[in-house]
């Protein structure tokens, strides 16, 4: 409405935006400092399955999965002290899981998501962590998935 602008034009066209509260989400962020790879499966919905999935392991081996609930300061924490370069922990780990690598070096982890509304926006953070003797220290650590719980989105 009003007068036309000296450039451009009137129309009522705007940016769409959705504003969703308590729906699943899940993602990778932060970077490996090896070869390993966190991906995942699923999304976080209550009542459903998420799958933390990991590549490039070592194959038929173990990779461990580290769990955790919080990443707020003082993480990300580098631990090239450790010898690990370039290696980060992403998160506190409340669990450390050993989980067998297949022969392409796939691991999978399933939680059951359980189906309770109390644990809408609930985080849990999962990083991978691999034994690879090309790696200094050994060691090889992902990047991490974080998964919220909430309705299926």
């Amino acid at each position: 409405s009003g007068a036309t602008p000296l450039t451009g034009t009137v129309d009522n066209s705007a940016q769409r935006m959705r504003v969703s509260f308590a729906c699943a989400n899940a993602n990778e962020f932060g970077a490996s400092c090896g070869r390993l790879e966190s991906a995942h499966s699923g999304s976080g919905a209550r009542g459903s399955n998420f799958h933390f999935l990991v590549n490039n392991a070592t194959p038929n081996l173990v990779a461990f999965l580290s769990l955790g609930l919080n990443n707020a300061t003082p993480y990300p924490v580098s631990v090239n002290f450790l010898g690990w370069t370039n290696c980060f922990a992403w998160h506190d780990a409340d669990v450390l899981l050993t989980i067998p690598t297949n022969a392409s070096g796939v691991g999978d982890y399933t939680l059951a998501v359980p189906n309770n509304p109390a644990l809408d926006g609930a985080k849990v953070f999962g990083t991978w962590l691999g034994l690879d003797t090309s790696e200094p220290g050994d060691l090889t650590v992902s990047g991490y998935t974080r998964m919220i719980v909430g309705l299926n989105p």
